[in-house]
């Protein structure tokens, strides 16, 4: 388990670094398109960027390494008091301003 649960973390991280780099590719195709006043080079392109966005958060959600949750109940059993745990419950209360 322990072989398995490291091997799929990688593989689950250089595939989340592959798509983040062509994320980064598609991200200037759509400037470029903007540049060029091509509106629908820019939508095409836009949704694109999207739907690989939808898909790196598929892959992410696959392996527990890349989940917040876990991430948070560790930080919760290390805080030392009430305070400290108010303050790591809140970081999953997030809401744009």
């Amino acid at each position: 388990m322990y072989i398995y649960f490291h091997v799929s973390y990688d593989l689950v991280d250089l595939t989340r670094q592959v798509l983040a780099k062509y994320a980064n590719e598609l991200f200037l195709k759509v400037i470029e398109a903007y540049r060029l006043k091509d509106s629908h080079g820019v939508a095409h392109q836009s949704q694109m960027f999207l739907d690989l966005v939808e898909d790196i958060d598929t892959l992410l959600a696959c392996h527990e390494g890349f989940l917040l949750g876990p991430w948070l109940e560790s930080a919760k059993q290390l805080a030392h008091d009430e305070e400290q745990q108010i303050q790591v419950s809140s970081l999953s209360n997030y809401s744009p301003i």
